[in-house]
């Protein structure tokens, strides 16, 4: 009994962590994209990858960003 309990708080303890290391890139982002979007106000910032899934490999993983332009994306639809 006392190993289901072990796993049980490790469960646990690993659901707190991620939604810990999940607040902590939902501020980096906002943070990150207030001063890109005092620069550059068509900017737009976006996150994507593993970050965003069970998939990473929490704090030793990175977070991947792209910056996206409107004014790049209206020339590239021009070709």
């Amino acid at each position: 009994a006392t190993h289901l309990w072990d796993v049980a708080c490790g469960l646990h303890q690993d659901r707190n962590e991620r939604q810990a290391y999940t607040r902590a890139i939902n501020i980096l982002h906002e943070h990150l994209s207030t001063l890109v979007q005092q620069r550059f106000p068509d900017a737009r910032l976006g996150v994507y990858g593993s970050c965003l899934s069970d998939l990473s490999l929490g704090k030793s993983s990175d977070v991947d960003l792209s910056l996206d332009f409107k004014r790049a994306r209206e020339v590239k639809d021009q070709f």
